[in-house]
């Protein structure tokens, strides 16, 4: 038995088993190009992903102790991931870890390198810009919007602005998210006008958000949403035509206070 198992363990090395998918990068452009709903990940170092990184790319280093953590929090298993690296190796482990986590996963062949060798775009962040566009940071926005307990959403009624406390805050796909109900006057102004303006205090700090909501029909994200606040389960189910989830799409976030400089934050 012994001696069979190590047969088909050297046949899977043999013919190359493995669940993700490599790609060249003329393969991973078409890709990209064609399907707007993949999940696209840089797995290099923060200071590698601000030097230059594919267009649209979010950064989750493969060699930060915790990577897994942070991609199942940021990404979907609903949607393709695909990664890239400097050269190929760390894409490659991660596309495989990804893979094994229930990630369809395609690594591109030649990373950064081949890209740029090909001619094709890379966007640069300064390095100093590179902390507001840390994906930790929607968490920092998160959990302080969660530690006020509530915190209040401003939107346009026609001319007439409109404030209301809101309770709801959860990132879920590497999006920040919010509910309400459809019912709702707030659901009618922001379909009308989805951009809105956030603010909160936690005691000493001011956090202050302006953003255009996103409805996302979903109804796994609904789910995701209500199991996470499970109290609004009197009120709503996913499968019902009220609840309503939206995402915060070009938002950018100040967190003010009398004793340190302001911080910003976008995502």
């Amino acid at each position: 038995m012994k001696h069979l198992i190590m047969c088909i363990l050297s046949l899977m090395g043999l013919f190359g088993c493995k669940g993700y998918e490599d790609l060249t990068v003329d393969e991973f452009e078409q890709m990209l190009l064609e399907d707007d709903t993949l999940q696209l990940v840089d797995v290099r170092t923060a200071e590698e992903y601000a030097d230059g990184h594919l267009p649209g790319a979010i950064n989750i280093d493969w060699r930060g102790g915790d990577f897994m953590e942070k991609a199942t929090t940021l990404l979907g298993k609903d949607r393709t991931v695909m990664v890239y690296c400097r050269s190929g190796k760390r894409s490659a482990a991660a596309a495989a870890r990804l893979d094994g986590a229930g990630f369809k996963t395609y690594n591109m062949l030649g990373g950064i390198l081949a890209w740029k060798e090909a001619g094709k775009p890379v966007d640069i962040v300064n390095p100093e810009d590179y902390q507001s566009l840390n994906p930790d940071n929607m968490q920092r926005v998160r959990d302080f919007l969660h530690q006020t307990g509530h915190y209040f959403l401003a939107t346009a009624d026609g001319d007439q602005p409109q404030v209301r406390p809101f309770g709801t805050a959860e990132i879920i796909e590497g999006k920040l998210y919010l509910q309400t109900g459809h019912i709702k006057n707030v659901a009618h102004q922001i379909a009308a006008n989805p951009k809105v303006a956030i603010c909160a205090f936690n005691g000493s700090e001011w956090l202050r958000i302006t953003a255009t909501l996103v409805e996302d029909p979903r109804v796994e994200i609904k789910r995701a949403m209500l199991d996470a606040n499970p109290g609004l389960r009197s009120m709503y189910n996913e499968n019902d035509d009220n609840t309503a989830v939206f995402f915060l799409k070009d938002a950018k976030a100040t967190i003010n206070s009398f004793t340190a400089a302001p911080v910003e934050i976008n995502f």
